[in-house]
């Protein structure tokens, strides 16, 4: 979120800088004060920046409905916890495991 605050205040401050020089040069080329263009960039530029900030924030928390588990990938709800005990996932935790029967033990290096 701070790289949309800082591009909205960029956007800004570039308009608003510009707005001067804006109505200085439409100044020299009209003879007169008027209103028209100048007003209208500094207004698309603030607008701009806006739309970068609604952007940021849909981007950061609205658009971000779900989180995975960092061990066994499953979709989990914001502020959800979940419950594969820490585990990778299709192994389960040494508690819940059968025992080995006689076959598999017979596998089992010495």
């Amino acid at each position: 979120m701070k790289k949309y605050i800082f591009l909205s205040g960029l956007i800004t401050a570039v308009s608003l800088a510009l707005y001067p020089l804006n109505k200085a040069l439409a100044f020299a080329e009209r003879g007169y004060h008027a209103h028209g263009g100048e007003t209208l960039l500094l207004f698309l530029g603030i607008v701009g920046a806006v739309t970068v900030l609604v952007i940021g924030y849909q981007k950061t928390y609205v658009l971000k409905q779900y989180t995975t588990c960092d061990n066994c990938g499953a979709h989990l709800d914001p502020g959800e916890i979940c419950d594969c005990g820490g585990t990778k996932k299709g192994s389960l935790p040494l508690a819940e495991k059968p025992p080995l029967t006689e076959s598999e033990q017979s596998i089992l290096p010495l």
